[in-house]
C-alpha cells in the first residue's frame, strides 16, 4: 500500500515532464501543450532553470542528452561538454582549483541546446526563451532549497566583486521568496533567442567571456569558442532486467553506470539477499566500478579508451566509434564478473582516495515524453555551486568549473590536454523494453552513478514505483568512508558498519532526480525527488 503521507507518482494521457523547479516545470508543460516537442520542453525548462537555480545550472555549463525517437531502436546521445583552451599545454601539473580560470572550459550548453532544436526542435527557437528572459529581467522567486544552497556559497561568491554584486543582493545571499533579478543575463537569453547562439560563440558575448577570462590569467582565445562544436554520439548500451539501458559514452561516467548494473545481475542471489545484505554489496561494488572508472575512463579523442594502468588493457583506434564503443562493452562485461566475484566475498583492494573536487552537488536533471513519444533524457551542470565563481559582468555569464576534475596526472586517461574535454561526471539515461519508455537520472556529482544504479534496483528488483524508487534513502561510499542520509535504516547502517566502512550522516539531501515511464499502453508516469523542489507535470 502506498503511504499517502509521501507524494504519489503523477499519471497522464499524453505527455508529461518532471524538472527540479516548478516553474520549469511548467514552462515545460505549457511548452507540451502548446504542441512542442519533448526537446522543446527540454530546452525551455533549461533556459529557466538558468535563472530559478543560478547556483545549479546556466548558459556558462554544460549538458548532455539522450533522445530516442518512437521509430529508432536506440537513443542519439548528444555531447554539450566544452573543451580546454587550444593553449592549455598542461605543462601546469598542479591540481586545477574550481576557481581557477583553467577550470573554466568552453561552456557547450548553449552551442547543445541549438543542436538539439535543429534535429528535435518543433517549435520556433525564440519562444522557448521568453519565461526566462522575463524572470531574468523582472525576478525569480527564490526557492527554499535554493536559498539554503545560495547561503552556503556566500563565501565563495564574495571572492570576485562582480560576482558578489550580482549574487550577493545587499551584501548577503536573497532569502526564500524574495525576487531575484539578472538584468545582464536577460540580455544575453534575449540574444541567444535571436541568433541562435552565434554571438554567445563568435560575437560579442564570447569576447567579454575571453576578456575576463583572461584579465584572471586564463589563455582562451575567440578561437576556441568560434571552433567548438557539440557532438551527436552513438550511446553505450547495457540490459537489465529485460531493460535496455543507454548511457552517454565517455568523457561522462555513463559506462560506470552499466558496469554497476552488470555485476548487479551477475550476483546470483542478489534479488533475494536481505536489504542490509544487499545494500553492503552494492557499497562493494559501487566501490570497484569508481575505482576502475577513476583509472580509465577520460576524452577518447586524446586518450585511448579503457586503457587501464592496472590491467593493461591494449588501446583501440579511437578514431572509430564503432570500435571504441564494442570496446567499452566488452570491458564492462570483463569487469563486471569480476567486480561481482570480488564484491560478494568483500575483497576490496585498498584504494587511493578520489580525485580533488570529489564532492559537490550542483546539476539539473530533467526528463520529458511528448505527444509522439519522443522521450528526452536531459542534464545541465556548472558542477560546483555557483560554478567557477567568474562571472562575465556585462553579459551575466556564470562560468562552470567543470576543468578542476582532471587529473594532475601525465599520461592519466583524464590529465589535462589542449582542445581535451574533461571527465564528466553528468549523465542522462533512457531504458526501452518493447513498447516501455523511460528516461531517468540522478543528480550529485560523482554519485549519480551510484544513484542511478539504486534508483534502479528499487524500481526494477524491489518493486517500488516510480516515485517511491526516488524518494528512497540513500548512501554512497567514497573510498574511506559512505555517506548517508539519516533515514537509511539502523539495520542498514549497523551491516555497512560492521564490514568496516566509516559512516557520515548528511545533514543536506544526497542528490535529487526525476523520471518518467511511459507504459505499453501508452499511459505517462513522471517522478520528481522531493529532495528538490520540482514537481511532474503532464496532461
Amino acid at each position: 500500500m502506498h503511504d499517502f503521507l509521501r507524494r504519489a507518482p503523477l499519471h497522464a494521457k499524453t505527455a508529461a515532464a518532471a524538472t527540479s523547479h516548478p516553474l520549469a516545470s511548467c514552462e515545460a508543460l505549457a511548452v507540451l501543450r502548446a504542441g512542442g516537442s519533448a526537446a522543446d520542453a527540454a530546452i525551455a525548462a533549461a533556459t529557466v532553470l538558468a535563472v530559478a537555480e543560478p547556483h545549479m545550472t546556466g548558459v556558462g555549463g554544460d549538458c548532455f542528452a539522450l533522445v530516442l525517437a518512437p521509430a529508432q531502436n536506440a537513443p542519439a546521445a548528444l555531447n554539450g561538454s566544452g573543451w580546454t583552451p587550444k593553449a592549455e599545454t598542461g605543462e601546469d601539473k598542479n591540481p586545477v582549483g574550481e576557481t581557477s580560470p583553467r577550470a573554466v572550459t568552453v561552456p557547450g550548453a548553449v552551442a547543445a541546446w541549438k543542436k538539439l532544436h535543429n534535429r528535435f526542435g518543433k517549435l520556433p527557437w525564440r519562444g522557448l526563451f521568453t519565461a526566462a528572459i522575463r524572470y531574468a529581467a523582472e525576478g525569480c522567486p527564490v526557492a527554499k532549497r535554493v536559498a539554503h544552497d545560495w547561503q552556503e556559497s556566500a563565501e565563495k561568491l564574495q571572492q570576485h566583486p562582480e560576482t558578489a554584486a550580482l549574487f550577493l543582493p545587499g551584501g548577503k545571499p536573497p532569502n526564500e521568496g524574495e525576487l531575484h533579478r539578472q538584468p545582464q543575463l536577460a540580455q544575453t537569453l534575449a540574444a541567444i533567442a535571436d541568433d541562435g547562439g552565434r554571438s554567445f560563440y563568435r560575437g560579442a558575448i564570447a569576447q567579454e567571456i575571453t576578456a575576463t577570462l583572461q584579465e584572471k590569467g586564463g589563455v582562451h582565445q575567440l578561437s576556441d569558442f568560434a571552433e567548438y562544436r557539440p557532438q551527436w554520439q552513438t550511446p553505450l548500451a547495457g540490459e537489465y532486467r529485460n531493460w535496455q539501458i543507454w548511457q552517454c559514452p565517455p568523457n561522462t561516467q555513463g559506462a560506470t553506470v552499466l558496469l554497476m548494473l552488470a555485476a548487479m545481475a551477475q550476483t546470483p542471489d542478489w534479488q533475494t539477499l536481505p536489504p542490509p545484505a544487499r545494500a553492503v554489496r552494492f557499497a562493494n561494488i559501487t566501490r570497484l566500478a569508481y575505482h576502475w572508472r577513476d583509472n580509465n575512463i577520460g576524452d577518447d579523442r586524446h586518450s585511448p579508451p579503457c586503457h587501464s594502468r592496472e590491467s593493461g588493457n591494449p588501446a583501440v583506434n579511437n578514431n572509430n566509434p564503432d570500435n571504441t564503443i564494442t570496446h567499452y562493452h566488452q570491458t564492462i562485461k570483463k569487469e563486471a564478473a569480476r567486480i561481482a566475484k570480488a564484491a560478494a566475498k568483500n575483497e576490496i583492494p585498498n584504494i587511493p582516495p578520489p580525485p580533488p573536487a570529489a564532492e559537490h552537488k550542483d546539476t539539473v536533471y530533467l526528463a520529458a515524453i511528448d505527444a509522439n513519444g519522443l522521450c528526452v533524457s536531459f542534464i545541465n551542470s556548472l558542477f560546483h555551486p555557483f560554478g567557477s565563481g567568474i562571472l562575465a559582468p556585462k553579459s551575466g555569464v556564470l562560468l562552470h568549473s567543470r576543468g578542476s576534475s582532471f587529473v594532475p596526472e601525465p599520461g592519466h586517461p583524464n590529465c589535462i590536454a589542449p582542445r581535451k574535454r574533461p571527465l564528466h561526471t553528468i549523465i542522462p539515461a533512457i531504458a526501452k523494453r518493447g513498447e516501455e519508455t523511460a528516461a531517468f537520472g540522478v543528480m550529485g556529482g560523482h554519485f549519480q552513478a551510484a544513484g542511478q544504479a539504486w534508483f534502479l534496483n528499487k524500481w526494477l528488483d524491489e518493486g517500488c514505483d516510480l516515485q517511491q524508487a526516488m524518494d528512497a534513502p540513500r548512501f554512497f561510499n567514497y573510498p574511506d568512508r559512505i555517506h548517508a542520509e539519516p533515514f537509511l535504516g539502523e539495520d542498514i547502517i549497523t551491516a555497512l558498519q560492521k564490514t568496516g566502512n566509516k559512516i557520515e550522516f548528511r545533514k543536506a539531501p544526497l542528490g535529487g532526480g526525476q523520471a518518467v515511464h511511459k507504459k505499453a499502453n501508452g499511459t505517462i508516469t513522471a517522478a520528481s525527488d522531493p529532495r528538490k523542489p520540482g514537481i511532474p507535470v503532464g496532461y
